[in-house]
């Protein structure tokens, strides 16, 4: 496919998902918390990138998945093992978007904030040490 089109992808996902964050126009599904605290004028810039930076991966997730799944295994891997590493890659880089995002909707609800912290960072802990075995494989066979 070709470069331009990914792009534009890329570009539309990554507006998409800054509009529907939930501050956005389009975030209504996942509004704040009405006790989370409003930041400070120093500090709104620093969430507004925050939110490009994660939009912007988000889309880059989404490309990658839509156009470049492997239909070929790594070397030293069967093709469900560099599937899994692959998916584990997009875990890792795409999920922020929506982690912050379930953040600022839940606010201080403790046992929601249990299950965000339990659902994302012990699965992208997971994803770490599979993508730590298949390193070794790979260096295994070098």
């Amino acid at each position: 496919m070709n470069k331009s089109v990914k792009l534009v992808v890329g570009v539309v996902i990554a507006v998409l998902a800054f509009t529907s964050n939930p501050h956005g126009p389009l975030g209504f599904f996942w509004r704040p918390n009405s006790m989370a605290p409003n930041p400070t004028n120093l500090q709104l810039p620093f969430f507004i990138l925050l939110n490009i930076v994660e939009s912007v991966t988000f889309a880059l997730t989404l490309v990658l998945l839509m156009f470049y799944f492997p239909k070929k295994a790594l070397s030293s891997l069967t093709l469900k093992q560099t599937r899994t590493a692959f998916v584990c890659l997009i875990w890792v880089l795409g999920n922020w978007w929506m982690h912050d995002s379930l953040h600022m909707h839940i606010g201080m609800n403790l046992q929601s904030l249990l299950y965000i912290e339990y659902g994302f960072h012990i699965t992208m802990m997971g994803s770490a040490l599979y993508l730590l075995w298949v390193a070794k494989q790979v260096v295994k066979t070098k």
